[in-house]
């Protein structure tokens, strides 16, 4: 303790709060140098108040004359410290804002228990600085709390919450035991608050997410890269997770990355910890997901008929309410893979597959870019119900030695599905519908793709297969095109197999110049179908119909530069069809124009009035036949094999 004396004011010196206590002269201002050293961060500038009612002592702010600061620095000791006396006469702290919790006797040395002091500042605005404070008993703090290179140290099973906002930069304020929690009410979160660290290749991120899920409602990321070697599992209904933004370019660093090392862990995987299967009122709610990449180093393709579970972006299972919205995921087995969920919304989502990454085997190394698994059973139709995706994308770069590459898959039974604005390209079948066998009487209903682009596919654009009777499906307003050449696996834009549904085509473009084999529309073994008023380009088989019934086509059919080898419209073994394409082109670019092709085409009706005969190569002769003979010119209808044929005017 020091006096000096400058132009008549009495300046004084305590080195300690203790100092302080035991000072002769209550007057005046004092500098205090520490609270329980000199250099502590707890000291500050203090004046007497001999009014100041001593039930006012607080232990920071307001220091009771007549109380005494404890030998010993426990928990009796504080709680002695804390406690108020009677009578009048305080020493009062100058300050303005937010209180140092260092004022009121925390240490921040890891090592002493300050519980008590945060306890008794949880209810002003504080400031945690530069030290590592411990605390093992549960708090509340009802005001705001700023860390300023402050940590907080669980070392129990306590639980710390902030019931306003935490003020804090991007860096590790909590220190938790895998048993403490802490929870911000009011307050979005930095993974890094929670120990993450970002741009370090050799840690993993993966359980700072989890233990963070617990804590905080929403965490945002940095325009960072953060790695992870396991999968990253939320299970906390919900849970925020937001980046900075996705890479469209190397060049674009304002962006978030999660990178995953394993060659066969999910990135991301969202499933409850309990639910029942046919209840989803007791599946996880509300997780959100947005603006960041998803990209694997490493990968190893799953063993054959194990294909579902392969390593995905994100799955998520048993889920309602899932948002996930601008997530870019790169180089999986899977991009996107649901299973059980209800009411999902992904929207801007892209996955991804090139040779950027090289499988440590090719054997059953394959592509699916979206899967929605319906071979579970969620108590509705469907084994996804309400699915909603919009302008979602599925592409290959590069030629990576790939068995099958499917953009999105609609595996099993489906219910309230609506596919807006899907996008694909270079991969072999853009939008996969194969109901296996799960073809049953319930639970494949009401799916719509509207709007889609299925762009440079290698073997069909859409393919539906094993579909039940039962079943309901809308296509409308899409464009396809094949990938150039001919041969290999190509089918078409369009093809139904096995496929029982009431099934609509709209609206929509199949442009097949690019491919000397693709079919536009192939109709095989199916019954229910309905293909109207779209427009099929330049296909060397523009409609083909096999071992089908009950199938309506009014679509036009348009070659200007490509002559096809079979008929316009070809019809094997198909009963109870009506058919009225709209048929032109080049002259005689068509051999004939529709054939009804066996003596087991019976039945159907045949409406040639919107042909053009000069696009036949032998005109009104060729324009229909049925079995071996051509129907003839005539201004009435007439009947082909029990077929009822009309518009054949002379």
């Amino acid at each position: 303790m020091a006096l000096t004396k400058v132009k008549n004011v009495i300046d004084i010196t305590a080195d300690t709060m203790a100092d302080l206590l035991s000072m002769q002269h209550k007057t005046g201002s004092v500098q205090l140098l520490g609270y329980h050293e000199r250099g502590d961060g707890g000291g500050g500038v203090f004046y007497w108040d001999a009014s100041e009612d001593c039930a006012s002592h607080n232990g920071g702010t307001v220091i009771a004359g007549n109380q005494s600061f404890p030998p010993v620095w426990d928990e009796t000791g504080q709680a002695l410290w804390f406690s108020t006396t009677v009578g009048t006469g305080c020493w009062k702290r100058e300050y303005s804002g937010a209180v140092n919790v260092k004022w009121f006797g925390a240490k921040g040395d890891g090592v002493s228990d300050d519980s008590l002091v945060l306890s008794e500042v949880k209810d002003l605005d504080i400031t945690l600085t530069s030290g590592v404070y411990k605390s093992n008993t549960d708090i509340t703090f009802s005001s705001v709390v700023t860390f300023d290179g402050g940590v907080l140290k669980h070392t129990g099973t306590n639980t710390t919450t902030f019931n306003k906002a935490i003020v804090a930069k991007a860096v590790r304020i909590f220190d938790l035991s895998a048993i403490s929690f802490v929870k911000l009410v009011n307050t979005d979160g930095y993974l890094e608050w929670f120990g993450s660290e970002h741009s370090n290749g050799a840690f993993d991120n993966a359980p700072v997410f989890e233990k963070a899920q617990f804590c905080v409602k929403k965490i945002k990321l940095l325009p960072k890269d953060y790695w992870i070697s396991t999968t990253i599992d939320l299970s906390v209904e919900g849970f925020e997770v937001e980046g900075a933004g996705i890479h469209w370019s190397p060049s674009n660093t304002n962006a978030t990355r999660i990178i995953n090392t394993s060659a066969t862990a999910d990135s991301i995987k969202i499933k409850p910890t309990t639910y029942t299967f046919n209840n989803p009122n007791t599946f996880l709610k509300e997780v959100k997901l947005s603006n960041f990449d998803i990209i694997r180093t490493a990968l190893t393709p799953p063993i054959l008929g194990n294909e579902i579970n392969g390593g995905a972006g994100i799955r998520f299972e048993y889920t309602l309410y899932t948002h996930i919205t601008n997530i870019n995921v790169e180089n999986h087995y899977i991009g996107f893979l649901m299973s059980g969920t209800v009411r999902t919304n992904l929207t801007k989502c892209f996955a991804f597959r090139s040779t950027a990454i090289t499988p440590t085997t090719s054997v059953n190394d394959k592509f699916f870019g979206y899967w929605l698994n319906g071979d579970v059973d969620i108590g509705l139709a469907g084994g996804n119900a309400s699915t909603y995706m919009d302008t979602c994308t599925s592409s290959i770069g590069g030629s990576p030695v790939l068995e099958e590459e499917i953009g999105l898959f609609l595996k099993g039974r489906y219910v309230d599905n609506f596919i807006h604005k899907f996008e694909s390209s270079f991969v072999g079948t853009g939008i996969l519908i194969d109901a296996g066998s799960e073809a049953v009487s319930t639970g494949q209903v009401d799916l719509h793709i509207r709007d889609a682009i299925i762009d440079v596919f290698k073997t069909a654009g859409i393919r539906i297969m094993n579909t039940y009777v039962n079943g309901t499906m809308s296509i409308s307003d899409s464009y396809f095109a094949p990938i150039s050449g001919s041969g290999g696996s190509m089918l078409g834009c369009v093809v139904f197999q096995n496929s029982h549904a009431d099934a609509t085509v709209t609206n929509c473009q199949m442009i097949c110049i690019p491919n000397t084999t693709a079919l536009g529309i192939y109709v095989e073994n199916s019954s229910g179908v309905t293909t109207k008023d779209n427009l099929i380009s330049e296909a060397t088989r523009p409609y083909l119909v096999s071992s089908s019934s009950y199938v309506i086509m009014e679509d036009s059919i348009s070659n200007t530069t490509r002559t096809t080898t079979i008929p316009a419209v070809y019809v094997q073994n198909t009963t109870k069809s009506y058919f009225k394409p709209r048929l032109r082109g080049a002259a005689s670019i068509f051999p004939e124009g529709l054939a009804l092709e066996d003596d087991v085409c019976q039945f159907n009706e045949v409406n040639l009035t919107s042909v053009d005969t000069t696009a036949i190569t032998s005109g009104y002769k060729a324009l229909l036949r049925s079995g071996g003979a051509f129907a003839r010119q005539s201004s009435i209808n007439q009947v082909l094999n029990n077929n009822l044929i009309s518009g054949m005017y002379p």
